[in-house]
Order: C-alpha cells, then sequence, then structure tokens
C-alpha cells in the first residue's frame, strides 16, 4: 500500500510541475506578445502623427 501511495504522489506532483510550467511559459508568451503588439502600435502612431505634421505644414 505504501508503495501504491507514492506511486501516486509522485504522479500528481508531476502533474502540477508541468502545469506550473506550462502556465508560466504561456504567461511569457502571452506577455512577450503584448510587448511587441505595444510597439507595434506607437510606431503606427507615430507614423500617422509624422503624415499629420507634414500635411499640416
Amino acid at each position: 500500500m505504501k508503495g501504491r501511495t507514492l506511486v501516486i504522489g509522485i504522479v500528481l506532483f508531476v502533474i502540477i510541475v508541468v502545469g506550473l510550467i506550462y502556465f508560466m511559459m504561456m504567461s511569457t508568451i502571452n506577455q512577450i506578445k503584448e510587448e511587441k503588439n505595444e510597439e507595434t502600435s506607437m510606431a503606427v502612431i507615430q507614423v500617422v502623427e509624422d503624415r499629420q505634421h507634414v500635411t499640416i505644414e
């Protein structure tokens, strides 16, 4: 019975650790995507502002 309980405990531990690593990776990937989107948005805003200044002048 002790061996079976130990195996169940190890399996649950591995599943929890793998789940935590997965969610940490997904969080990091989403954060990187958001940062890239913000950089792209800022670049687009800058281009639009530059064009407005050119047409106004």
